[in-house]
């Protein structure tokens, strides 16, 4: 436990090119401290709800750094309020299963920042939590990244794998819809678990390789999609639609 020596919160800065390793048994808590990361952040304890990153009593970590979930747990929120800024990258390359952020009994505020990027290399990151997205999420092929309740997304949400905000619940851009990945291979499928709407600020980028199924990107909605905002049509490896196509 690194709890606040005395009145007002501490700091634990953590510089660039210093790695902090989350490891072992038993609950790893941040009690009224701010960690400000520029460095790396290992979550490697084991998948125990007994061996999880704790914040409480008004800590904050602000990663400008990496955040990396090398295991699937959480880091929750147990007492008072809690907040998890992101201007860096939160990454999560534990294999399959599910990691992330969580409320459990106290109230964790996880916001995405501009400059922010969530990578979901593996299995499904869950915020369980407030959340606010102005960066970017990109999901990988077969990953999900999943906010129930719904949420609104002024920034990028790009890749090959699933936004999940549950039935009956709506993705809301104001920003930027992008499907497929940023490199290689960029065309590909984003799939909308729930509702998709779309406001008159939004964006939406569709590249166009060819006719056949692969070489177009495509954004398949679970449940109702509601279009309004910019389409920009992106023709890519020489491909020259037909009238007839």
């Amino acid at each position: 436990t690194i709890t606040s020596p005395g009145t007002g919160t501490a700091t634990l800065a953590l510089d660039a090119g210093t790695v902090l390793n989350v490891t072992g048994a038993g609950d790893h808590i941040l009690d009224d401290i701010t960690l400000n990361n520029a460095g790396t952040v290992n979550y490697a304890t084991d998948t125990s709800p007994y061996n999880r990153l704790r914040m409480q009593n008004g800590a904050v970590i602000d990663n400008a750094g990496v955040f990396e979930f090398k295991v699937n747990n959480y880091v929750d929120a147990t007492g008072g309020m809690a907040t998890f800024n992101n201007a860096g990258t939160v990454r999560k390359t534990s294999a399959g299963g599910t990691a992330g952020f969580q409320n459990n009994g106290g109230t964790l505020g996880v916001s995405n920042d501009p400059t922010g990027v969530i990578d979901v290399n593996s299995g499904i990151l869950n915020v369980g939590a407030a959340f606010s997205n102005a960066g970017e999420i990109a999901v990988g092929s077969a990953t999900t990244f999943r906010r129930l309740g719904g949420f609104t997304s002024s920034g990028v949400l790009r890749g090959t794998g699933a936004i999940d905000v549950g039935s009956g619940y709506a993705l809301t851009n104001t920003g930027l819809i992008s499907p497929g990945a940023a490199t290689g291979d960029t065309t590909g499928t984003l799939s909308i678990l729930g509702n998709l709407i779309e406001s008159s600020t939004s964006a939406t980028e569709i590249e166009l390789g060819g006719a056949a199924s692969g070489e177009y990107d495509q954004i398949v909605v679970s449940g109702a999609a509601a279009l309004d905002g910019t389409l920009s049509l992106i023709m890519i490896n020489g491909f020259v639609p037909s009238i007839d196509q």
